[in-house]
C-alpha cells in the first residue's frame, strides 16, 4: 500500500502506524474497491502467522496453505449491491493463484447479508463460537466444530 492508499483508509477506519507496520511486516495484502478515487471497500488477507479473532479473544494459527480474509469494510452507499461479494471472489481467485487449499472468514451471526453473500460463494461455516464481551474483552465460552 501506498502512503495515499492508507490515507484514504484512514479515512473511513482507525488505523495505528503500529497496526500498518505489523500487517505489511506479515505481508498481509489489502484488497481495496474504489469508484472514482472513493474508497468502496477494503479487506484484508492474512496469509502466515497467528491471527487474532477478536470476537474470541483467541489467537488462531494459520496454517500452511491457508488465508484468513479479516478487517473488512463495506461502504454503506454501497452494501447490499454485491460488491462485497466481487471482491470475495476476486480474493479467492488471487488465493487459488496461489495454491492455497482454504480460505476462512468469521462474521457475527447478526451480519445476516454477508453470511447470505458468502453462502452464496459457496464458503460454509465450520465452526460456531459463543463469546462474552466484558469490559471491551472478549471471552470464549464455547466453540462448537461443524
Amino acid at each position: 500500500l501506498g502512503e495515499s492508499e492508507i490515507s484514504r483508509i484512514r479515512e473511513v477506519a482507525e488505523f495505528s502506524d503500529q497496526v500498518f507496520n505489523k500487517r505489511m511486516k506479515r505481508e498481509d495484502t489489502c484488497f481495496v474497491s474504489e469508484k472514482s478515487e472513493r474508497l468502496l471497500s477494503f479487506h484484508w488477507l492474512q496469509t502466515k502467522g497467528n491471527h487474532y479473532v477478536k470476537p474470541t479473544g483467541q489467537w488462531e494459527k494459520i496454517k500452511e496453505g491457508e488465508a484468513v480474509i479479516y478487517h473488512v469494510f463495506v461502504n454503506k452507499d454501497f452494501r447490499g449491491n454485491k460488491l462485497n461479494g466481487h471482491a470475495y471472489s476476486h480474493i479467492l481467485s488471487h488465493c487459488r493463484d496461489l495454491k492455497f487449499k482454504r480460505v476462512w472468514i468469521y462474521t457475527h451471526k447478526s451480519n445476516v447479508a454477508n453470511i447470505k453473500g458468502l453462502n452464496a460463494i459457496n464458503f460454509k461455516m465450520y465452526r460456531e463460537t459463543l463469546s462474552l464481551r466484558f469490559n471491551n474483552r472478549y471471552y470464549l465460552l464455547r466453540a462448537k466444530e461443524l
